[in-house]
């Protein structure tokens, strides 16, 4: 169980909603259960996994809901994310004329300008082709 191998590496996990399978008390349970007899012991133990159980399963199926909400509000939203098609914020005056240099001069390096303007690989070719095809 993942939630054992936190707690044995000393992780502290607290739920906010449920306090009786935060760490401390899980630590707290364990802890007397040690002290127990072997019966005692492995019902304390399998009480605390059980709890462990049904809470972590929980917790997944509200991160399931509340990622189905956000997908269900996006495709419901008329309004659209990321940046206009064919727009090209980054495409500077200075990193068209390296461009064109690059263009002629192929010793010139891809990484090189990549850093210099502080932009993607995929982005530098799509702006290549731009400049190349005469566009902007």
């Amino acid at each position: 169980m993942k939630y054992m191998e936190l707690l044995n590496k000393g992780v502290e996990l607290i739920f906010i909603d449920n306090q009786t399978v935060s760490t401390p008390y899980i630590k707290q349970l364990l802890n007397v259960a040690k002290s127990q007899n072997l019966v005692a012991r492995t019902s304390l133990e399998s009480t605390v996994k059980l709890l462990l159980i049904v809470e972590l399963d929980r917790a997944e199926q509200e991160r399931k809901i509340t990622v189905q909400r956000i997908k269900d509000g996006i495709e419901a939203s008329s309004k659209r994310s990321g940046r206009a098609t064919g727009k090209l914020d980054k495409m500077s005056d200075e990193l068209k004329a390296d461009i064109q240099l690059f263009i002629k001069d192929r010793s010139i390096k891809q990484i090189d300008l990549m850093q210099k303007h502080n932009i993607s690989r995929n982005t530098l070719k799509k702006y290549i082709e731009i400049v190349k095809n005469g566009n902007r």
